[in-house]
């Protein structure tokens, strides 16, 4: 996961929109399903080595088994995002939220 920077940023924007019941436009050059691709974590990266160091947490501890480190609560809210992302794709949603609601 490369660019966890990114990915948590565009995950609370769309968390945001879809908490405000806010109808967007998105274009992309892939389907929904295809902007999360998860890779395979086999080692740490800079952020995570840093803050391991911080934390004086070795890569064989069991502490660097934590969702933290493991990519688990980010694989959660993509697949949380996608999900938001493809609700927001339907008539239903467009639908009740284009109007005036408060």
């Amino acid at each position: 996961m490369k660019h966890r920077s990114q990915l948590r940023r565009f995950i609370t924007l769309i968390d945001t929109l879809y908490d405000n019941r806010v109808r967007v436009v998105i274009g992309a050059d892939c389907e929904p399903k295809d902007l999360f691709r998860m890779e395979e974590k086999d080692e740490f990266g800079d952020a995570d080595r840093a803050l391991m160091d911080d934390l004086k947490i070795t890569k064989d501890s069991d502490d660097a088994k934590a969702a933290i480190f493991t990519g688990e609560e980010e694989m959660f809210a993509c697949d949380r995002c996608l999900s938001r992302i493809m609700e927001m794709q339907t008539d239903e949603y467009w639908d009740k939220w284009g109007k005036n609601v408060n």
